[in-house]
């Protein structure tokens, strides 16, 4: 199995990587939390959708001619599509509602009203009513966008430097920064989730299931209006 893109750790190319795909996010994800609720009414409404596909669909770009320039190759991020790895996608998104739960539980019963209260209001803050055709596009462009580079890509280029365990951390700790827009909650909900998704994709060795989760997901969050 070829590790040479881990081992050859470019941190040039890692701060690219990151900063171009998730650099903006983090900003507004953050600027988001501190201005407090209602800061933005209307997330991911139809404009705000059609500027995720058209920033993720340029920024996908540049960084995979960084990332091709580099040596990586589609191999290196174990996407590995199969009827299996669906199957496998479909149960993982079925425990992901099980950890939004859990995680939903843990909060009220450790916080009250400090933070539980805030769940619920949390859960609504990404519903914009967006048309169908744009959910639909966003279901299928973020989560490969997310997990090739938030999961596959800093797990591969971390885990020889730094370990698995670091790794999946780091991971986890990257997804956690551009979700809390979400709230306070997402600094629980959303760390238990991305710990769960980088634990599969390490256990499997495969990416495929993790982005069949996601999307998932994102469709079924969405559609929810």
């Amino acid at each position: 199995m070829n590790h040479s893109k881990a081992e050859r750790f470019n941190g040039l190319e890692f701060a690219l990587v990151i900063g171009i795909a998730f650099g903006q996010f983090i900003v507004f994800s953050i600027a988001s939390l501190l201005a407090g609720p209602g800061a933005d009414d209307h997330m991911f409404d139809n404009g705000h959708l059609a500027y995720l596909l058209v920033y993720e669909a340029i920024a996908g770009t540049i960084v995979a001619l960084i990332l091709w320039r580099n040596g990586w190759r589609m191999r290196d991020f174990k996407l590995q599509p199969s009827l299996a790895g669906t199957a496998q996608g479909v149960g993982l998104a079925c425990a992901g509602w099980v950890v939004y739960y859990l995680a939903a539980i843990i909060a009220r019963a450790a916080f009250g009203g400090v933070l539980g209260d805030r769940v619920s209001e949390d859960e609504h803050l990404v519903l914009g009513g967006a048309a169908p055709l744009l959910i639909l596009l966003v279901s299928l462009l973020n989560p490969l966008f997310e997990e090739m580079l938030a999961c596959s890509y800093v797990i591969e280029a971390l885990r020889s430097r730094l370990g698995v365990i670091a790794a999946v951390n780091v991971s986890t700790a990257l997804r956690v920064s551009y979700h809390v827009y979400q709230g306070p909650f997402a600094f629980l909900w959303v760390a238990m989730l991305g710990l769960l998704f980088a634990y599969a994709y390490v256990r499997w060795r495969r990416l495929w299931p993790v982005v069949v989760a996601h999307s998932i997901h994102d469709y079924v969050a969405l559609s929810l209006v």
